[in-house]
């Protein structure tokens, strides 16, 4: 896929998504919150590649600047509901906001439409003047295009393969997992620099925005 260069620096579409085969850790979506509060959703791990075995004796890569994504629960709740909307098929969204000591937090959710023709149950496209167009509506506000979101309709919520091949270093992305028409969990993840792989990142909760 050919990546886009916005004004200010290089962004690229969001990618389509893979799938992986991996069991899910159910933790029901409504108590995301909770979960959070009392600690988060546990500790980071890296999501398996087939190279996981030759990466055993391999250096390790820088891990990711930010080790924390933090969304308000209206936005997880918009998200979860696009999620919903749009089953059996896969929603994708803008993460608008900015990093802060580690933290990239979220201030705006922007969903878009789901531009791919085919494959739409497992993968995701959105054209280049969308996300341009993302890219202009976050220096309105004062704000970066953080990262993205999308589902996976029965699927865990976890990067595939051809996620990470599509993938770019120092932005979010929000997997947002349905099952049978209702929101499973949410997990977090960021590519690391070397692009191997992705590590999972600590999903917060952010104070409401104000009205």
């Amino acid at each position: 896929m050919t990546r886009t260069r916005a004004p200010g620096g290089e962004s690229p579409p969001p990618p389509p998504c893979g799938r992986s085969t991996r069991s899910p850790r159910s933790v029901p979506f409504n108590s995301l919150a909770q979960r959070e509060a009392e600690g988060g959703i546990g500790r980071p791990q890296p999501a398996k590649t087939r190279d996981d075995a030759a990466e055993t004796d391999a250096p390790a890569a820088p891990a990711p600047a930010a080790t924390a994504l933090a969304v308000s629960a209206a936005d997880m709740d918009a998200i979860g509901r696009h999620a919903v909307r749009t089953y059996p098929e896969e929603c994708c969204g803008f993460l608008l906001g900015e990093e802060r000591g580690g933290t990239t937090r979220v201030d705006r959710v922007v969903p878009a439409a789901n531009e791919r023709q085919d494959s739409r149950h497992n993968r995701f496209v959105m054209s280049p003047e969308t996300v341009l167009a993302a890219h202009k509506e976050a220096r309105a506000g004062g704000l970066s295009v953080v990262g993205y979101y999308h589902s996976h309709p029965d699927h865990p919520a976890e990067p595939s393969e051809f996620d990470r091949e599509h993938a770019w270093p120092g932005l979010s992305y929000l997997i947002v997992a349905v099952r049978r028409g209702e929101v499973d969990r949410a997990r977090s993840w960021r590519l690391r620099d070397d692009r191997e792989r992705f590590v999972e990142e600590h999903l917060a909760s952010a104070p409401e925005h104000p009205a």
